[in-house]
């Protein structure tokens, strides 16, 4: 146990009330909290986020999570306020990530961003890691339970620079930020944590924001986190999404003869149009080609357009843009099949094609 984790038990033995706790001790102690946090090697947790904005109707959520490290995976389960209704589901292992279709109740492949979204901050880690220790300020030790069968020290804590977490919260402006949390005597481990943030625009009113935390199942052997058993379509090593190369009964457009994976580590909103074209490619009504041209976009733009006619394709429009600036799109017929093809700029002189074809 902590030396200055000793000194708040002993200030509270002398006062029924909160008792300031020295900033130096003080820092050390959360900080190492943050540290026994941090090498735990798998646990459970739940997260309650609430907001409250003026004049709007509060918005809670209650998450559920599984973290490992060997291997380095989460399973996180997003429910309603109660508990009793699911709305999102993801599991990450390694750079892998899949996302819960309840509709087809199926698993399919998503970027990594969707593991890494604003939702992260619900993981423990993620908020004791945004947690800037050293502007901690006005911690006081107000007193000792009993949390999962483990005696706890609680303390409160304000925070003095809250730039740290403003973009954890979301709101343009952030005024405060304070929390308190309940450290295991034994570990050093804060097993609850109850963080609070307020800001936005004045004229708007403030809103605000809490993030309660708690750990459970510490270093559970029963905790074991693997890919799903039933998912479509699957990423390959290093997290890249390997071709989708369909046709439509039998019909399909050109390739470009240079093919790899597509990385599975992609900004928005290219993640966003390859999540889409996944979700496409599950639908029999439709044939997906998904793949990284190993070309320039502007080689890989001539390359089409001499192959799409050559190939029997009518070009009915082709122009610069189409869903981010910096892509081109065909919009091309035959028979009575239409399509779209999509070029994306990627990095390292890659380029992502993303086409669709479907009766007309």
């Amino acid at each position: 146990m902590a030396s200055s984790l000793v000194v708040g038990l002993v200030l509270l033995a002398c006062t029924a009330t909160p008792t300031p706790v020295p900033i130096a001790e003080a820092r050390a102690l959360l900080g190492q909290a943050k540290k026994a946090l941090l090498a735990l090697e798998r646990y459970r947790y739940t997260t309650a986020l609430t907001v409250r904005a003026p004049d709007r109707e509060p918005v809670s959520l209650l998450v559920e999570g599984e973290v490992t490290k060997d291997p380095p995976a989460t399973h996180v389960r997003i429910l309603n306020p109660k508990g009793d209704a699911l709305q999102a589901e993801w599991v990450r292992v390694g750079s892998q990530v899949w996302v819960y279709d309840a509709e087809r109740d199926t698993w399919r492949a998503a970027p990594a961003e969707v593991a890494q979204g604003p939702l992260s901050i619900v993981e423990p880690e993620a908020l004791w890691r945004a947690l800037p220790v050293d502007a901690l300020t006005d911690v006081r030790a107000v007193g000792t339970a009993t949390l999962d069968g483990r005696a706890v020290v609680q303390y409160h804590f304000g925070v003095s620079d809250v730039t740290a977490f403003a973009q954890v919260a979301g709101l343009s402006r952030l005024m405060r930020a304070e929390g308190e949390t309940w450290i295991d005597l034994e570990s050093d481990i804060p097993l609850r944590t109850i963080l609070r943030l307020e800001g936005g625009e004045e004229a708007e009113g403030f809103a605000r924001l809490e993030i309660a935390s708690t750990i459970r199942d510490v270093r559970s052997a029963e905790i074991r986190i693997t890919p799903p058993a039933r998912r479509l379509p699957t990423p390959t090593g290093n997290g890249h999404i390997s071709p989708v190369l369909q046709t439509l009964d039998g019909v399909a457009l050109p390739l470009y003869p240079e093919r790899a994976p597509v990385s599975g580590s992609l900004p928005s909103p290219l993640a966003g149009l390859v999540q889409n074209a996944l979700t496409l490619a599950e639908q029999p009504e439709v044939a997906v080609q998904l793949y990284s041209a190993v070309a320039s976009p502007a080689e890989v733009r001539a390359f089409f357009e001499g192959a799409l006619p050559e190939a029997g394709w009518a070009v009915e429009q082709a122009f610069p843009g189409g869903y981010t600036d910096n892509a081109y799109t065909f919009v091309v017929s035959k028979g009575d099949v239409s399509g779209h093809v999509l070029l994306l700029p990627r990095d390292k002189g890659h380029t992502v094609v993303i086409t669709t074809l479907q009766r007309r």
